[in-house]
């Protein structure tokens, strides 16, 4: 279930269901019902996504975020949502980093790697995942896996409703209700 929240400028979306799952595609399917009419939509073509975050609210927001740029760009309009949240999955975003100077231990430190997450400094091996995020033990990483359904856009079977520039971090929520089911929301730029 998903409904629409009031908000002064823009639009907020919440959706509630039996896990996290549920919640994600319920507040997908809160979002494609301000841009058209839903019911008519037919399950003829079908997109897999794949999006990673550090935590759960970002998750929201980059999943959210891939299904417009699927919606702008490919002109599908999205009915269904088969979600899967992994928790830890996937590997430790490797990143470049040149001349750090690591003021807690005083050297050079130069990293040009993307296949080692860990690399030994002379004194101790730095975990590069530490080391981007100033050495706050923050290594979940959350993956969303997702098969979303619906047809091609056709402006005059489907009658857009309004438009939606971006799912936003502004009132932003990810978490577990006190009646048990779980919810995610946010408030979209429209």
């Amino acid at each position: 279930m998903f409904e629409l929240l009031e908000h002064t400028a823009d639009i907020g979306v919440k959706g509630t269901g039996r896990d996290l799952n549920e919640a994600f595609a319920e507040t997908a399917k809160g979002m494609f019902s301000i841009l058209a009419e839903v019911k008519g939509i037919r399950l003829a073509e079908e997109k897999k996504l794949e999006v990673k975050a550090g935590n759960l609210e970002e998750l929201l927001v980059e999943f959210l975020n891939e299904l417009l740029y699927l919606f702008y760009t490919e002109k599908i309009l999205f009915k269904e949502f088969e979600v899967k949240i992994v928790e830890g999955a996937g590997k430790k975003k490797a990143f470049e980093v040149k001349n750090h100077w690591s003021q807690t231990s005083g050297m050079n430190v130069v990293l040009d790697c993307y296949k080692s997450t860990t690399v030994t400094t002379g004194y101790k091996p730095v975990d590069l995942f530490e080391l981007k995020n100033g050495n706050k033990k923050e290594k979940k990483k959350f993956v969303l896996k997702c098969r979303a359904k619906g047809e091609v856009l056709d402006e005059k079977k489907h009658g857009l409703k309004g438009d939606v520039k971006a799912a936003t971090y502004t009132g932003l929520k990810v978490g577990k209700q006190k009646n048990g089911k779980f919810f995610a929301q946010c408030i979209l730029d429209v």
